[in-house]
């Protein structure tokens, strides 16, 4: 059988009984011939056009689905500059080694985990490659485990043993983390939240291949995560799929099935494999293994303060729609040792620019705001003053092209929320010569003034 001068198969004529009229069977098989290829052929056109409808609706999904990630992290990101800029600002008022310094910190700690998830949905959406490092293994166990604890039932004991605390793997930190919290997670709803789990990171040698459960390794050394429950245990046919995205054992609404499939997405893509011990009725144990990459120095990292090079009274432009980040944003500054001059509207932030503009040294400028964004903000006060630095903010949401920046004269983006670290470093970036003294960088004659 033949369609658009490909042949797509073959049809045979038999006769089962009586004479085989060739010539009236060779006709038959000809029209027969090229009634199925035709249906074939407009089978295969169907199941064609379907599949692009298909790939089509996904790439809408998708570019759809980055929209609302990055509204909902813009949204967000405000939020947690308002936890960042309001933490930091207690920090600084509280004795070192009290419980509310502890505190504190601890709420610093979680941001930037709660950023780091943001910035991960956003990653997704824009499909961009992850942001692996040398990382310590054990600091981000012992942190995870101390955010579950203010998270979990207070029936829930949970007993941690950490070995080889200087023992380093390539990973994210936010992934690593996640894996912690949905090994426990997972372990707390199998005892229907009463119970112990025991966190358990040690480092084992593996002298040839090994078959694990799910996965198998290869020789060599490996950081070692096993998380064991009191539960009811994992029998053999929940066991062979536990790990299949969407499969759940929960009732509905009370699970997605993602949990343990992004467990295991994480692990493997770092190299890993998973094994998991599980007897009906005595609990379970879900081992995570990641190979190792040499060791950190902890203690060291600890001790290691970064350096935060202050301003000298340099006067900043801040300009956000977010009311309240406002007065936040000038604090921050004056902690920092610069004069800030904050505005939550583009239109009256022009306005002031324009009445003034040798006043200010720098301009930080939020993206999104209505009636006029960051960036038209930015060319508009580029056209007054052409060398006036101007530093971007973004929640994370729409992307800007290198030609647009430079052409509105921003000199930087940053990602909100920024810590005071951060914000110190963009900013003596552009004010601070290598020195560390501050300079007035004034343009002389001034257009549009």
């Amino acid at each position: 059988m033949w369609s658009a001068g490909k042949r797509i198969g073959f049809l045979t004529l038999d006769a089962v009984a009586g004479r085989k009229l060739w010539p009236d069977d060779i006709e038959l098989s000809r029209t027969a011939g090229e009634i199925l290829a035709n249906a074939i052929e407009r089978q295969r056109s169907e199941s064609e056009r379907e599949m692009l409808e298909t790939r089509l609706h996904q790439a809408q999904r998708l570019e759809s689905i980055g929209t609302l990630a990055g509204g909902i992290a813009h949204e967000f990101n405000n939020i947690l500059g308002a936890i960042f800029g309001y933490a930091e600002l207690a920090l600084a008022t509280v004795g070192k080694g009290s419980r509310a310094r502890r505190h504190l910190q601890g709420i610093l700690t979680a941001g930037e985990r709660a950023q780091a998830v943001i910035n991960k949905v956003l990653a997704f959406s824009r499909r961009s490659e992850r942001r692996a490092g040398l990382i310590s293994a054990a600091s981000v166990v012992t942190e995870t485990v101390g955010l579950l604890r203010a998270s979990l039932p207070a029936t829930i004991t949970i007993e941690t043993t950490v070995d080889g605390r200087d023992d380093a793997v390539i990973a994210d930190p936010t992934e690593l983390q996640q894996v912690v919290m949905n090994l426990c997670t997972n372990g707390a709803h199998a005892m229907k939240n009463h119970g112990t789990l025991h966190v358990r990171l040690d480092t084992v040698g593996i002298d040839e291949g090994l078959a694990l459960s799910h996965g198998s390794l290869a020789a060599g050394r490996y950081v070692r995560l096993a998380v064991t429950d009191t539960g009811s245990g994992i029998d053999a046919a929940t066991l062979e799929r536990i790990f299949e995205p969407f499969f759940t054992t929960k009732a509905v609404g009370r699970g997605t099935g993602l949990g343990l499939s992004t467990v295991h997405g994480i692990v493997t893509q770092y190299g890993g494999a998973l094994n998991v011990e599980s007897r009906l009725g005595e609990g379970s144990t879900f081992q995570a293994y990641f190979p190792r990459a040499g060791e950190i120095d902890v203690e060291l990292q600890d001790r290691r303060t970064p350096r935060v090079r202050r301003g000298r009274g340099e006067t900043v432009l801040i300009v956000d729609d977010e009311a309240t980040l406002v007065p936040l944003a000038e604090e921050m500054l004056a902690a920092l040792g610069y004069e800030a001059v904050g505005f939550d509207q583009s239109a009256t932030a022009l306005e002031a620019f324009r009445a003034a503009p040798d006043r200010f040294d720098l301009v930080l400028t939020d993206d999104i705001m209505p009636d006029m964004t960051g960036t038209e903000l930015a060319g508009a006060l580029h056209e007054i003053r052409p060398n006036l630095p101007v530093i971007l903010m973004t929640g994370g949401g729409r992307p800007i092209g290198s030609h647009r920046l430079q052409a509105a004269g921003i000199r930087e983006v940053v990602r909100k929320p920024l810590l005071s670290a951060t914000m110190a470093d963009a900013l003596a970036r552009h004010l601070l010569p290598q020195g560390g003294s501050a300079e007035r960088n004034r343009d002389s004659p001034v257009a549009g003034g």
